[in-house]
């Protein structure tokens, strides 16, 4: 009995042994580098990342956080800045050796910073499965991945939401991560298939870009928000619409209040774009949609494997065929800041009924 209560204890004991002492030593003291040279060192980077992972109160990670968000945020106007920053992290992150698997399986929570690096890890590929194919996904990752320290007393209580939030993958969950307030696309769904559902929308209005990537997303927002002839803003709403550029139609748009769902006079009921802006308004008629929901981050990799599966699951369905000329269409109905794991992402494909079909 002796034996097996001492056990655990004399296994923390030897796998305490494998962790170098310097890991122990909280970052509590660490002096700020100027912004100017943060990323240029790997020394003052190595330093930030133990501060942001340690448990030291928020106060004292609060203007590293900061920085790395208002950086994150002008990045469409010059990404330079961003990606240097986060670079200097995830060269230490690639650096620092895994703890054994040992140390990792023990219930206690060790003041380790291997230990808290190798669940930022785990935590990266909870996040996007795409994380190491993908440097530009990879830096935003981190990026959103670190914001949440701003909420969260440490990278082991994000680690536990993630695992928890990964496996909540019915409908029913996803709508829970659905942002409360802002209107949407109506639909009714007429046929379930686990994965995935088919939907009956009615019709709605959306504002459009050719643009792509962050300058799309500043370029509506900056529409919706009031700039525009009138200097007339309208209410968010969700989801982001994107489209591949090899597929027709819009790059990014963006759903209109419901106001302006039933106008007989778009664009002219809804605010004059700028002149010279990339920015249409349209209405978008009823449709049927098949529907594949997922979380996490909707990077190419993780879109192309879920529009591949939706093609799949379409194929073997007798009742439907592919409709309309625009493709596939990615659906994001939460804010760049949002938890990854929290996230609503949806690969709609118009489609028809066929036959006696699902209905």
């Amino acid at each position: 009995m002796l034996v097996s209560r001492g056990l655990p204890l004399l296994l923390a004991l030897l796998s305490l042994a494998y962790l170098p002492v310097h890991s122990f030593l909280p970052a509590l003291t660490a002096t700020r580098t100027p912004p100017s040279s943060l990323a240029a060192t790997s020394p003052s980077a190595s330093r930030d990342l133990r501060l942001l992972l340690s448990r030291a109160p928020l106060e004292k990670k609060q203007a590293l956080l900061s920085e790395l968000m208002a950086l994150r945020q002008s990045r469409s106007e010059d990404p330079e800045p961003f990606n240097s920053f986060v670079d200097g992290f995830l060269e230490e992150l690639d650096a620092q050796p895994s703890p054994p698997s040992l140390v990792m399986s023990l219930p206690l929570r060790l003041p380790s910073y291997r230990v808290n690096l190798e669940k930022l890890r785990l935590l990266l590929r909870l996040s996007s499965p795409d994380v190491v194919a993908d440097p530009v996904q990879r830096r935003n990752n981190l990026a959103q991945t670190l914001a949440n320290l701003r909420s969260s007393p440490s990278v082991s209580k994000l680690y536990r939401e993630a695992r928890r939030g990964g496996r909540a993958t019915s409908m029913s969950a996803m709508l829970a991560r659905t942002p409360e307030g802002l209107e949407s696309p109506r639909y009714r769904v007429v046929a379930e298939r686990g994965s995935y559902e088919v939907r009956e929308y009615e019709g709605y209005a959306c504002v459009s870009t050719e643009e792509r990537g962050p300058r799309a997303f500043g370029t509506l927002a900056g529409y919706i928000f009031g700039r525009n002839e009138e200097a007339r803003a309208l209410a968010m709403t969700t989801p982001v619409l994107m489209r591949a550029p090899s597929s027709p139609g819009p790059a990014m748009s963006f759903v209109l209040p419901s106001s302006l769902w039933n106008s007989t006079a778009l664009p002219a009921d809804a605010p004059t774009p700028l002149g010279g802006a990339d920015v249409t308004p349209a209405l978008v008629p009823p449709r049927t949609v098949a529907a594949l929901w997922f979380g996490g981050l909707a990077g190419p990799a993780e879109v192309k494997a879920r529009k591949r599966q939706l093609a799949g699951l379409l194929e073997g369905e007798g009742g439907l065929e592919v409709a309309g000329g625009e493709g596939m269409v990615v659906a994001s109905y939460n804010d760049p800041f949002t938890s990854p794991w929290k996230r609503r992402n949806e690969i709609l494909q118009e489609v028809r009924v066929i036959g006696d079909g699902v209905l």
